[in-house]
This record gives C-alpha cells, sequence and structure tokens, in this order.
C-alpha cells in the first residue's frame, strides 16, 4: 500500500510538473477590420483582433468587461498598467461634452468616443479595492486619474477573473490595457500584477515573455503571449541585455541611412568617436507612436519627405506617394529595413483636406556623446520583438513582412529559461551588407535641403545625362543637315550649314578711279567709288607772265587761245576686276556731274547720291537650336 501510495503521489507531482512547463500560450491576431474573429486552435490558445483607428496613432483590442459583458476598445501599450473609462455623470455618450466640456477635461469625450464607456454599477462581477491608493499615470504631462477595482476580461476564448483594474474618471489618452510589467522596484509604481503577471500567475504561460510582430499597416500582424513565431523573422533572433531596472531595452546603434527606391545609402548621421566610427543607444517601446531620432538624424529624413509643416506635425498630402524609399539602422551588424510607408499615419481629414502624419519626432541624446533612438511602432512595423521580462532581455530580428504560410509557433520560457529562435531563413543580403558611415551627405551640414522626394544622387545623374544627352542629340541634328546638303554646298564653315539659299557670287573690289588729264589725285580720296572735291575747282592752265607784265593767255601762247574740253567730252576710266570700262562721261560712272556755272563756287559741295557699284554684304540667315 505504501509503494502503491508513493508511487502514485510521483505521478501525480510528474504530471503537475508536466503542466506547468507546457503551460501553453496566448495569441492576439492584429487585425485592420473591424470584425471579430474568433480562432481556437490548441488549450490556451486564444485569438482576438487588434485594431488600428483612423483617428489615433494606437493600436486596439476589443475587450469585453464584467458581467453582463460591457464592450470596450482598449489601445494597448508596453506598460503595465490596464484601466477602463469611467464616466459617472452620463450613461450616453453623446452627453458627453455637456457634462464633461473640453475646456476642464481637454478630449476625453473624443478618446471616451473611441473605447466606449464602462459602468461597474451594472457589472455583478465587479469589486472595489478600498484601501488602494489612487490611480495617477502621467502621459508626458497627461495626466490620468481614478481607482482600483477587480473585474472580469474577456477576449474570445481567454477569460481572466479578477484582473485588478484602473476606472478613469478623468484622462487625456485613450483607456488602455497594459500588456508589459509595472516597475517592481519603484514604490510609486503600479501596486498590481499587470496583465502579463496574471497570466503566467494562472499558469497559461511559462514566463513573463511576449513577443510582436506588427506587420505592414495594411495587414495582419500577431502577438504572442509566451511564445514566438520563427515564420515572421529572418536569422536568429539578436539578444540584448535591459540594464537598470530591466523593463527598458538598451541596443547599440551603430549607423542610420536613407535610400530613395532602387538608389544608393544617404547617411542620415555623423561619426561621433575618432575612428569615424558611430555609436548610439536605442530603447525599443510598443505602444509609443513615434520614431525618435537624433536631431541631425530628424532634419534629414524630413527633408526626403514632400512634406509641410502644419499644426506642430509634418503632414503629407494624401494624393502623394508614400513608397519612396527606406531607412535602415545598423543594429549589431544587421541592417533593418524600414518602409517609408511605416513611417506615416493613417489618413486624417481636416475639413476637405486629406494628409498624413510623419511618425517621427526629436529625441535628447542619452548623455554627452552618445544620442538616443527610440524605437516605437513605426520601426517595430519592419522588425519583430520579443520582451523576456523574466530574464531582463529584448530580443530583436529583421520582419518578415507580410508573411505567408502556416505559422511555427514555438513556446518559450519552460523553467525560466533565456528565449532562442530561428527564423525561416538565413539573412538575405540586403540585411548584411553596412554601407559606411560617412558619405558625402553627411558632409552637407544639418538641415541642408534636398528636393523632397528625390534622391540627390539622382538628381545629378539626371542632370549629367540630360547634358550628354542633348549632346548627342545636337551633333545628330548637325549630321544629318550636313547630310541633306548638297555636295557643292558642304563645307566646314559651320555658320553656312544652315544656309539653304544659292550662295551669291564673290563680290567685286571697289572700283578703282583712273582720273582724268590734267587732274591728280590730291582732290579725290583714294579708296572709295565714289568722287569726293576736296580742294577747289579743276585747276587752270599756268598763266605765263611776260616781260612785260602782261597776263594774256594768248599772249603767253603765242596768241593762241587754249581749247577748254567740254563737260560732255570729259572721260573718266574705272579699273573693275575683270576689264577696263570706258565710261562716256562722269554721269554714267559716278551718277554726277560738273556743278553748272551758276551754281558754282570757290568751295562747291556735290549733292552724292548711292553709287551703283557699292556692294554690300549678304547678311545670312542663322538657324538657333535649343538643346
Amino acid at each position: 500500500m505504501l509503494t502503491t501510495s508513493v508511487s502514485t503521489n510521483f505521478l501525480a507531482a510528474i504530471l503537475l510538473a508536466a503542466e506547468a512547463v507546457t503551460a501553453g500560450h496566448v495569441h492576439l491576431e492584429l487585425r485592420n477590420s473591424i470584425e471579430a474573429r474568433s480562432n481556437l486552435g490548441r488549450r490556451d490558445f486564444a485569438s482576438s483582433d487588434i485594431l488600428h483607428v483612423s483617428e489615433t496613432p494606437w493600436y486596439y483590442v476589443d475587450v469585453y468587461v464584467g458581467n453582463p459583458p460591457q464592450k470596450v476598445k482598449l489601445r494597448l501599450e508596453d506598460r503595465g498598467e490596464t484601466w477602463l473609462p469611467w464616466l459617472s455623470r452620463i450613461d450616453n455618450i453623446n452627453d458627453c461634452l455637456r457634462r464633461y466640456p473640453q475646456v476642464d477635461y481637454g478630449d476625453m469625450c473624443g478618446y471616451a468616443n473611441i473605447s466606449g464607456l464602462y459602468n461597474p454599477d451594472d457589472s455583478s462581477s465587479f469589486s472595489n479595492i478600498t484601501d488602494s491608493p489612487p490611480l495617477t499615470i502621467n502621459y508626458e504631462g497627461l495626466e490620468t486619474r481614478g481607482i482600483f477595482g477587480r473585474e472580469t476580461l474577456q477576449l474570445n476564448q481567454l477569460t481572466i477573473s479578477d484582473l485588478t483594474v484602473g476606472l478613469a474618471y478623468k484622462f487625456g489618452v485613450s483607456p488602455s490595457l497594459g500588456v508589459g510589467v509595472g516597475i517592481s522596484d519603484d514604490p510609486g509604481a503600479y501596486p498590481y500584477n499587470s496583465f502579463l503577471q496574471h497570466l503566467q500567475t494562472e499558469g497559461k504561460i511559462n514566463s513573463l515573455v511576449y513577443s510582436l510582430y506588427l506587420n505592414d499597416m495594411r495587414s495582419t500582424g500577431d502577438i504572442y503571449f509566451g511564445a514566438v513565431d520563427g515564420t515572421k523573422f529572418y536569422g536568429n533572433l539578436q539578444r540584448f541585455k535591459n540594464p537598470d531596472n530591466g523593463l527598458e531595452s538598451h541596443i547599440p546603434v551603430n549607423g542610420a541611412w536613407w535610400s530613395y527606391r532602387n538608389s544608393t545609402f544617404r547617411s542620415l548621421i555623423t561619426p561621433n568617436r575618432d575612428d569615424n566610427e558611430y555609436t548610439a543607444t536605442s530603447s525599443v517601446s510598443f505602444g509609443s507612436t513615434y520614431l525618435g531620432l537624433p536631431q541631425i538624424a530628424f532634419e534629414r529624413l524630413v527633408s526626403k519627405f514632400p512634406a509641410e509643416l502644419r499644426d506642430g506635425l509634418y503632414r503629407v498630402d494624401c494624393d502623394q506617394d508614400i513608397d519612396i524609399g527606406f531607412l535602415h539602422f545598423d543594429i549589431g551588424n544587421v541592417l533593418y529595413n524600414i518602409s517609408s510607408r511605416q513611417l506615416l499615419s493613417h489618413r486624417q481629414w481636416d475639413g476637405d483636406r486629406c494628409s498624413r502624419f510623419l511618425a517621427v519626432d526629436i529625441t535628447e541624446d542619452y548623455d554627452n556623446r552618445t544620442p538616443f533612438f527610440r524605437f516605437g511602432d513605426p520601426f517595430l512595423r519592419g522588425a519583430y520583438a520579443v520582451f523576456d521580462y523574466t530574464n531582463r532581455q529584448t530580443l530583436i530580428a529583421p520582419a518578415v513582412i507580410n508573411a505567408t504560410g502556416s505559422s511555427n509557433t514555438q513556446e518559450v520560457g519552460v523553467n525560466d529559461a533565456e528565449v532562442s529562435g530561428t527564423g525561416v531563413t538565413k539573412l538575405p543580403s540586403s540585411y548584411t551588407k553596412i554601407p559606411p558611415v560617412i558619405d558625402k551627405e553627411a558632409l552637407v551640414p544639418p538641415g541642408t535641403p534636398f528636393q523632397p522626394g528625390s534622391d540627390p544622387t539622382q538628381s545629378k545623374a539626371i542632370i549629367v545625362g540630360g547634358i550628354l544627352g542633348g549632346i548627342v542629340v545636337l551633333i545628330l541634328v548637325l549630321g544629318a543637315v550636313y547630310a541633306i546638303r548638297p555636295r557643292s554646298q558642304r563645307s566646314r564653315d559651320f555658320k553656312t550649314w544652315f544656309t539653304f539659299i544659292q550662295p551669291r557670287k564673290k563680290p567685286s573690289p571697289d572700283p578703282e578711279i583712273a582720273y582724268p588729264a590734267r587732274h591728280d589725285s590730291r582732290y579725290y580720296q583714294s579708296g572709295t567709288t565714289r568722287i569726293t572735291s576736296v580742294s577747289h575747282s579743276p585747276p587752270q592752265q599756268p598763266v605765263a607772265i611776260q616781260t612785260n607784265g602782261s597776263t594774256s593767255p594768248s599772249a603767253a601762247n603765242g596768241g593762241i587761245s587754249p581749247i577748254t574740253a567740254q563737260p560732255s567730252e570729259q572721260s573718266y576710266y574705272v579699273n573693275t576686276a575683270f576689264r577696263p570700262t570706258r565710261l562716256s562721261n562722269v554721269d554714267e560712272a559716278v551718277e554726277m556731274g560738273p556743278a553748272s556755272s551758276a551754281s558754282s563756287s570757290r568751295n562747291p559741295q556735290y549733292q552724292q547720291q548711292p553709287n551703283r557699284y557699292s556692294t554690300s554684304k549678304y547678311d545670312g540667315t542663322y538657324i538657333r537650336i535649343n538643346s
């Protein structure tokens, strides 16, 4: 009997131990649809929809609270607190603004309209905690206040009884379901077990572990409590210790880059070590809606988007292309690639104007030499993360975006063991080729803007390509013009290539005037075809002075009077380039004749007319080619 009793007790102990170490896991599915789904796989496997709400950037889950169930929509975050909206002045949400005016309560009614209301008076399963300290949570200046009580929560098939929850009567953010743990060594922190700790206490999971696969904003994601899914990530999970209180991870970052699609990497930071290396630290935070960057990286990233600063946010109009590139981080020599789409919010409407805001913010440095990155939800849409609070570790790996196929879920944390896991395949080369920290853009002062939505390298290439293309086109046009000209008109003179009229013969040189007898060149300007008087009338015959003092011409010529040629008999000779030509009179040569005696004076001025032999240069027409 004793032997039998011992054997029976031993077998029961073995079964109890097996029950403890194979507690199972809980699975919540992240979806964009509003319709709930119920999937029951193995024991303690539950599925519930996690939703995006367009009015806010958070993830939500539908939870049924109390008995009879009251449906509320709770925001998911990695804190330990779970609290519900309790507005005791109203029974209908439509009366909210009247009883809780915005001037005193801010946007509380707006968040209550998203989550719905909970009334403990309508639930038979609610119990008040009379000796509890008040609920006080500070969300970056937005304070949440209330009381504590115990209530039953249902997430589809999963039911959790006697979970301590807060009932908030004043709040400035959406009510939440905390999937993390509280700070145990902080006296002012959350004093009760969190949702995750309650799962472990009830034996539904082995250790305080949950893994997160947010996936693309347009697709389905998952949260696994007590398990990991190897089909959702590449390579091996990278493990990093959580120092200090063990809740916040410290993950080293060795570089940050931006790349447009099919383009080169451009560094968003500058080296901060003597060896031209870069060292920073980061923290992964689920429920944080922003990606926090050091200021230099923030300014360079914002310049890549066609964004406009409005109402304190950088907004991109909905008609703009948001799939323009990738943000990259070097973490432990593994490259994490975050699509530009994951950095923007859902569509938001301001009247008739639709826009998305850039979910990026500036962080303060961790210390005077170490920049700090806050890896919130935008980063987690491109990474698979495991939060192990039992061993104070955070594990990450590049996510398989829109993973297909059957899940490979592995329960973890048996006997509080460290989490490990291997993904679907080895890391592709796009995750292992680490670019240099320094590049040309890193030498540009912070804030120097580039054309939004375009790569500076591609812009330079376009300019150079345009110039070379223009030169090629110009050469082809010139060649075509030269080819279509008659062979007799082809010339090496570029200016004549675009002249398509018969070229004129070379003009003859300016005519040279053969001066008439008894005249010399003193009275005419040389180098011209026009006769221009430069002195007095033509010279007279010399007058001989007689011995008796007489000046009579007849006396000087033996009594014979000289014969004076008549104007009609004067002859001028014009020598052209072809042959000498004798012209009958001056009128025919230069279109003018000697002044009549009536108009002659000592210094006569001739009315000159254009010379019929003067030439003018041909002014050709040139064709301008715009390249």
